[in-house]
């Protein structure tokens, strides 16, 4: 029988049932660390040897740590997006800087961003207050210029 390591037991697992047990617990406090209630990564194998149940719980962490990278990756996509979105309210005759610190001060500089719902929410918001203000000005100008039409 060969040996695996097992980074997440520091030690050499040669497949004991304990081992096992071990695994499926420090998977269970990582992910409960990390606040996540719904991951459902970890095949529940019943039955097969020993080697093949470790062999089903070692990909689960790493899996699980990409996940949770991908989430990041995305979340500070989106709030860059925002945040160029609301650069444009120059044009609008607002302050970028004060708009963005305002939804968040971390926005502002090259430090860490912050990526909460919170902040993700905020940001939604500020960008859809000067799009609701530009469909109200276009509204207006198209009843301008159709009154203008009428009067002629």
């Amino acid at each position: 029988m060969t040996e695996a390591h097992n980074p997440f037991l520091g030690e050499i697992a040669g497949g004991s049932l304990l081992q096992v047990e071990l695994a499926n617990v420090e998977l269970s406090n990582l992910i409960a660390a990390l606040g996540d209630k719904s991951y459902i990564g970890i095949p529940d194998k019943t039955s097969g040897t020993i080697k093949e149940k470790l062999s089903a719980i070692a990909p689960a962490p790493e899996q699980y740590l990409w996940q949770q990278k991908e989430e990041r990756s995305d979340r500070l996509n989106k709030v860059l997006e925002f945040a160029s979105t609301v650069h444009l309210c120059a044009v609008l005759g607002l302050d970028f800087l004060t708009t963005i610190t305002e939804v968040h001060p971390s926005l502002d500089g090259v430090q860490n961003k912050s990526i909460s719902n919170e902040t993700l929410s905020r940001l939604a918001e500020t960008v859809l207050t000067p799009k609701e203000d530009k469909n109200q000005r276009r509204k207006k100008e198209l009843a301008a210029q159709l009154a203008d039409l009428g009067h002629s």
